[in-house]
């Protein structure tokens, strides 16, 4: 099951197993439609401390650069927040990988 499925903007898959002795019957949710996009669900006000210096973006987009060359790693690619957000993890926002968004 995929929370996206489930009315939240995140990807995010997870494993469910049921099990029972006897007979029974499970019937898993039903999917809903995703309405919500990441930038609907994020606060319009945001303290200066959750903004990328420029220093850590240009080390970003370096090693972004550096990882195509080589031809693997993780890639800094921010976005309009118009998309479903990647899996949220520990220390987030500390990889270049995580969900960022270019402000306008």
């Amino acid at each position: 099951m995929n929370a996206k499925d489930y009315g939240v903007p995140q990807n995010r898959d997870r494993c469910f197993m049921v099990s029972w002795l006897g007979n029974h019957y499970y019937d898993f949710p039903t999917p809903i439609k995703l309405e919500k996009r990441l930038k609907d669900v994020l606060e319009t006000n945001v303290d200066e401390k959750y903004y990328l210096s420029s220093d850590i973006i240009k080390y970003f987009e370096k090693h972004t650069q550096e990882s195509i060359e080589k031809g693997n790693g993780f890639r800094f690619a921010p976005t309009d927040g118009d998309v479903v957000g990647k899996a949220i993890t520990t220390r987030a926002g500390g990889r270049m990988d995580d969900n960022f968004i270019k402000e306008k």
